[in-house]
């Protein structure tokens, strides 16, 4: 959608995350799978990046495909 909007865009590397206080349970393994970001918020303003070093990140640049 942000392609859709933004176009000049479609040249650069996009990266996608989700943040949360509280995630739903499998929200953050959906996430995952679809290459985006996750991130919780952790005690006095941390941020702490949930995504193990395993983790390939999409490119939404190039279009978005959803894995179930």
């Amino acid at each position: 959608m942000f392609l859709e909007f933004f176009p000049e865009y479609r040249a650069y590397k996009i990266y996608e995350a989700v943040i949360g206080i509280q995630i739903e349970e499998a929200a953050d393994k959906f996430a995952y799978r679809n290459g985006l970001f996750v991130f919780k918020v952790g005690g006095e303003g941390t941020l702490k990046i949930l995504n193990d070093a395993d983790f390939q990140p999409v490119n939404f640049g190039k279009g978005m495909e959803i894995r179930e």
